[in-house]
């Protein structure tokens, strides 16, 4: 279980138990403070303590929780546990099992923090503060080299945020195939006087600048309209160039009204990209969000890498006909931008 929150990416607004889970992580940790609501409600005080967090793990301060913070959490909350077995396992009464939860966060982990708080006269707060930190011999314990004074003063600052974090870096050697479906000699669906293989062009040309602006490497697959790479040839090129992410813009036909993508049968990596992307794709277009296809297509099965297929929109229906042409292209490439950073936790 504890892998899984591996993956969730919480900004500013989230609610809901992952949310609930990372304000316990945080406090336990010290990272957030006595009074501080455990609400599951991502607000000011959340992000302040993802801030503190990640500053003090050598991390940029961006408010978000990501894949890397979470490990990192997860890493303290681990030693903790070692730290009570080994020095105060006779005080607590038990050792806290290693198990596949190891540095999540649970009553046996809090109770057992709290007996010891108890042990060496701190206020039983379960929180790792600077007595309890001296207690497990814990002072310093994961400092990153990125702490400096600029970034405590920031978690410190009113406003929460840093001023260090550049979203023009997030995507620093992370490589991305982008593949506008269809080639030049093949329209692919085509309804209502529009052509799918110029709505996944419009939808390319948005997306792409995006991700190089955000210092991401891409490769395009099929750049232009004239371009007849083939779909045989798509995943052929993606895996010459050792991507880490393989991405289809695809456009879908029959009348339906709903958004989803496609990923190989039983991938967990391409599955967890495809669910991003729906949920992103429907909340920017108001489009129903449909479930994910589990299919053996050849883009996602050729691939080497994770890979999804983004069916965004039906052609052949005339209200996301006028959503596409009422800035959706714009729209679809931004959810699509966040779900790449969302995947890659960046």
């Amino acid at each position: 279980m504890a892998l899984e929150y591996y993956k969730a990416v919480l900004e500013f607004g989230d609610e809901g138990d992952d949310v609930l889970f990372l304000q316990r992580m945080l406090r336990l940790c010290g990272f957030m403070d006595p009074d501080d609501l455990m609400d599951g409600d991502f607000g000011q005080k959340t992000a302040k303590g993802i801030d503190t967090a990640e500053a003090y793990f050598g991390q940029d301060v961006d408010s978000t929780c990501g894949p890397i913070l979470w490990k990192n959490l997860y890493d303290y909350v681990w030693k903790i546990q070692h730290q009570i077995n080994a020095l105060f396992e006779a005080v607590v009464g038990y050792a806290i099992a290693e198990d596949g939860n190891i540095g999540s966060h649970g009553m046996e982990t809090v109770e057992a923090f709290k007996a010891v708080q108890v042990h060496v006269g701190d206020s039983p707060d379960w929180i790792c503060g600077p007595k309890m930190e001296a207690a497990l011999q814990m002072v310093d314990y994961m400092r990153g080299s990125g702490w400096n004074e600029s970034k405590e003063a920031a978690v410190n600052a009113p406003s929460g945020g840093s001023g260090n974090y550049e979203p023009s870096k997030r995507g620093q050697g992370i490589s991305v195939a982008i593949r506008r479906g269809h080639r030049a000699g093949e329209p692919g669906a085509c309804a209502l006087g529009q052509q799918e293989k110029v709505w996944n062009q419009y939808v390319g040309d948005e997306l792409v600048p995006m991700l190089r602006a955000a210092s991401f490497d891409v490769l395009e697959i099929r750049p232009t309209l004239s371009d007849e790479t083939t779909l045989t040839e798509g995943p052929a090129i993606a895996n010459a160039a050792g991507v880490d992410l393989f991405y289809s813009i695809h456009h879908n036909a029959g009348g339906g009204n709903y958004c989803t993508a496609i990923a190989y049968p039983g991938s967990t990596r391409g599955i967890d990209c495809a669910q991003k992307c729906v949920n992103n794709v429907s909340s920017a277009l108001g489009i129903p969000a449909g479930a994910i296809i589990q299919r053996d297509d050849w883009e996602v099965t050729a691939t080497d890498m994770p890979s999804i297929i983004s069916e965004a929109s039906f052609i052949d229906n005339p209200d996301h006909v006028s959503i596409m042409l009422n800035g959706g292209f714009r729209k679809e490439a931004e959810a699509h931008f966040k779900t790449i950073c969302e995947y890659f936790g960046v």
